[in-house]
């Protein structure tokens, strides 16, 4: 009898079979997968926005264009720029636009801006950090030789800044950047800073060339919207946000090692940190 309970083929299986079907349903039932959480890349955008991609929104840069109010685009999108970090939105920016209005000299690394390079006033480490904030952005535009006009909200009206918007964007010698709140436009993070590249001035809205392109691409949205934006209170600053209006400025670049900014960092100032 041992022997037969040991190697007869039938009897085994049977027995182990007998032994399943009195398991519990956790032991038999297949693994369950993990839950899903939306991740850091390629988040779809918000209906607040249309993709510059989209049929829409080529249509929209079509209409843009034939107005003469996408000039902006072209020096920009020749220096489109990635932030390389969470934080790094500020200054990514700023290189687009550094570059973006810099006269081409051939062989001279000095004319061509970078993140590293933008160490002036506070080390990278701490931009990686915390970011960048309002005041800080100009710092860093001034000190690297443009001229920058900084306009924080309420100091400029809605149809203001509408104006600027609709002058510049017909110009290729001036450029202007939007330091806003995300989620404002339904966009996940906090602080973000775009520069501005056309508008569509029948439609009202404005073509963002997000630097976080892991994240969002480039992307149309009502002005109204993006002045609304600029309206929450930045916690680092404990003041709203604004938009800058930069030129190439006559003046070299004022680099500098020992130059700090008379303002602390809070955590979580530029559009970062986690996938919010």
């Amino acid at each position: 009898g041992m022997l037969v309970r040991r190697f007869h083929p039938l009897l085994c299986r049977t027995h182990l079979q007998r032994r399943v079907c009195h398991a519990s349903p956790e032991v038999i039932s297949p693994p369950t997968k993990p839950v899903a959480h939306p991740g850091f890349f390629r988040r779809t955008l918000p209906t607040t926005c249309i993709d510059f991609a989209s049929p829409e929104g080529k249509s929209i840069f079509a209409e843009a264009l034939a107005e003469g109010t996408m000039e902006n685009y072209f020096r920009l999108a020749g220096h489109y720029y990635s932030q390389s970090e969470p934080a790094y939105c500020g200054i990514a920016v700023l290189c687009m636009v550094l570059n973006s209005l810099a006269e081409p000299k051939t062989g001279r690394a000095a004319n061509w801006y970078s993140e590293e390079k933008m160490s002036c006033c506070v080390p990278l480490d701490v931009v990686k950090k915390n970011g960048i904030d309002f005041d800080l952005f100009s710092t860093l535009a001034t000190r690297h030789g443009a001229e920058i006009t900084s306009h924080r909200h309420p100091t400029k009206t809605e149809d203001e800044f509408r104006e600027d918007i609709d002058t510049i964007s017909r110009r290729n010698d001036q450029l202007i950047v939007a330091s806003y709140d995300r989620a404002s436009l339904l966009q996940t993070g906090s602080g973000h800073f775009s520069p501005i590249a056309g508008y569509h001035a029948k439609k009202d809205l404005v073509l963002l060339l997000d630097v976080a392109r892991f994240k969002y691409p480039p992307h149309w949205v009502s002005v109204s919207l993006l002045y609304k934006a600029l309206q929450p209170i930045d916690p680092s600053t404990s003041k709203p946000r604004g938009y800058f209006c930069i030129t190439k400025g006559d003046q070299k670049p004022i680099l500098c090692s020992s130059f700090v900014p008379k303002h602390t960092f809070a955590p979580n100032n530029s559009d970062c940190m986690a996938a919010r």
